[in-house]
């Protein structure tokens, strides 16, 4: 299943980039768009995601800015969809799908610019295609925590993981948990595309140590 993607800044959110963005990372005027709000949506299993919206940052606040999105499906190819909004705050996308798988590349620039262009979705494949090569999924947990147990005994609380799948395609994860004794947990997981993996692990024994496993899933 996929999970809550709140304001978590290791979103995979790429600003993909045909010349004229080039600049943009360079250039401090220029505006940007990062998503905030994504989550699993309800009606699908396994893939599908949510995206309910993003913010936009325009150094140039009374300034109208456009922004395209491109959100990737499970069988690789990219949907895309145009937002515009004056100046700095959020975007309200309200866009749902049970085959995206949680990657997406996002553009933005000033509506008045004329010599912005945005990509084409065979430019984004391409340069999406570029960018994965040879890349490995990855996973890092993002939040574990002192868990308080009886008797005045504190355990460990593994509340979850992001989840990294450069093709967008299913990824084994395997989580080992060191126990107080030395000896050491395993939980496994398969997750399909990117987005944030609920762990709930409460376990009194453990010490908070740990490593993870992670690659494509082969079955």
């Amino acid at each position: 299943m996929k999970y809550l993607l709140a304001l978590y800044p290791l979103l995979v959110a790429f600003l993909l980039l045909a010349t004229p963005a080039q600049a943009q990372e360079e250039d401090p005027e220029k505006p940007r768009f990062r998503m905030t709000d994504a989550v699993s949506d309800p009606q699908c299993s396994d893939y599908g995601t949510k995206f309910e919206r993003g913010y936009v940052t325009a150094p140039k606040n009374n300034k109208w800015v456009n922004v395209m999105i491109y959100f990737q499906k499970k069988d690789g190819t990219f949907t895309n969809r145009f937002y515009s909004r004056e100046g700095t705050g959020f975007i309200e996308l309200n866009l749902s799908d049970c085959s995206f798988t949680g990657n997406y590349y996002a553009y933005a620039c000033y509506a008045a610019d004329n010599l912005c262009k945005f990509p084409t979705k065979d430019q984004v494949i391409a340069k999406h295609k570029e960018i994965q090569t040879n890349k490995q999924p990855q996973c890092k947990v993002t939040r574990a925590i002192p868990y308080k147990c009886e008797a005045g005994v504190e355990g460990m609380n593994f509340e979850s993981a992001f989840i990294y799948s450069p093709t967008g395609g299913a990824v084994d994860i395997t989580l080992f948990l060191e126990r107080k004794n030395g000896d050491w947990r395993k939980k496994h997981y398969t997750f399909y595309g990117t987005g944030l993996l609920l762990l709930n692990i409460k376990d009194c024994e453990l010490n908070g140590k740990f490593r993870v496993t992670v690659n494509y899933a082969t079955h």
